[in-house]
């Protein structure tokens, strides 16, 4: 048996209750879904010029993805997954439960079960390109190419498959991992505010500001700069 909460203090009700009151609004999650899913979409296309001929494995990864995606967003609403990755809002998990925070919380398990679906479409994806490119590399053509291909999909290693879930956190805004001057802006104003919460009522979400920022920069000539020096590295 897992171990028993605490009594929820009336500081964790308040937060619990700000956050869901500044999420809960229809337009917060028609927001997430409407630029989670344009940059999902938009990945898919840029795959779709890198390897033209590894577009049906790429849609069988959409739907693999998808499934996996609608599975993992349910266990999520009931409450079966608490998985820390997928808190983009750093949400904070309070000490202590009450009747009222268990309410509250649906708000956050919306949004996340909201990421959950795309990031297990772009996980799938990155997996499928990670793998074509891998058994390109490898020098293998015709049959023997497309058996390692579905091999590697199947059974990735341990570094394509951290890979794939790096890649899929970038692309629903939940990089943890400071990435250029909005990235590192980011992490050093959440750690300010995690030092002072009371500033989360100024400033109450830092990473998905930053990631949101950094994704804009991929499409300026600062992502022209970062493609170039990941070709030069052999990245993808």
């Amino acid at each position: 048996a897992g171990e028993k909460l605490k009594k929820a203090t009336i500081g964790d009700t308040l937060w619990s209750g700000y956050y869901a009151s500044i999420l809960s609004g229809p337009t917060t999650h028609f927001r997430n879904i409407i630029s989670t899913g344009i940059n999902t979409i938009s990945n898919q296309l840029v795959e779709v010029v890198r390897h033209p001929g590894n577009i049906g494995r790429q849609l069988k990864g959409l739907s693999q993805g998808t499934k996996e995606g609608l599975k993992l967003a349910g266990n999520v609403i009931l409450g079966k997954v608490d998985d820390t990755s997928m808190n983009k809002f750093e949400l904070d998990t309070p000490s202590g439960r009450n009747w009222l925070i268990k309410k509250f919380q649906y708000v956050g398990r919306a949004l996340q079960a909201e990421d959950a679906i795309f990031r297990k479409i772009n996980e799938k994806s990155s997996l499928v390109s990670l793998a074509f490119e891998k058994a390109r590399k490898e020098g293998l053509k015709g049959s023997a190419l497309d058996g390692r291909i579905n091999e590697l999909i199947k059974s990735p290693d341990i570094d394509m498959a951290n890979q794939a879930v790096k890649e899929a956190l970038v692309t629903v805004f939940n990089n943890k991992e400071a990435r250029g001057v909005a990235g590192n802006v980011a992490q050093g104003i959440g750690g300010i505010t995690r030092k002072v919460p009371a500033l989360k009522i100024i400033v109450p979400f830092t990473r998905v500001v930053g990631n949101v920022a950094d994704a804009a920069l991929d499409w300026t000539p600062v992502g022209a700069i970062r493609a170039a020096k990941l070709w030069k590295k052999g990245g993808t």
